[in-house]
């Protein structure tokens, strides 16, 4: 068993949830979000450590990660940003991410 499996075993989900703090899913109204998530794969690919495109665009760092995905149906997206126990770094990507975010809105 390796030490994360140990965490995820022995740990109450509260203390769990403070390992990895998340932002939650954060509403964004984008009208173009193909654009967008085109836009942040380009300006963040060379850092990640791992990109996934099945659904959105999740990509995964040293120190924190984040999902971008559509929402059926509306001109919007929903972001969530998580990080490896820092909530520095968490508050600190997550308004990185929303204003370029709304500054992808103020181009449309």
């Amino acid at each position: 068993m390796n030490a994360l499996e140990y965490l995820f075993e022995t740990l109450p989900l509260v203390e769990r949830m403070g390992v990895f703090p998340s932002s939650g899913d954060i509403l964004q109204a984008l009208p173009n979000a193909d654009a967008c998530l085109t836009r942040l794969r380009e300006r963040y690919a060379a850092q990640a450590l791992e990109i996934d495109e099945r659904h959105g665009l999740r990509m995964v760092f040293e120190q924190w990660r984040f999902w971008v995905h559509r929402v059926q149906g509306e001109a919007a997206v929903v972001l969530r940003v998580d990080s490896r126990g820092d909530v520095g770094v968490l508050g600190d990507k997550t308004q990185e991410l929303l204003s370029r975010l709304r500054s992808f809105t103020a181009d449309q």
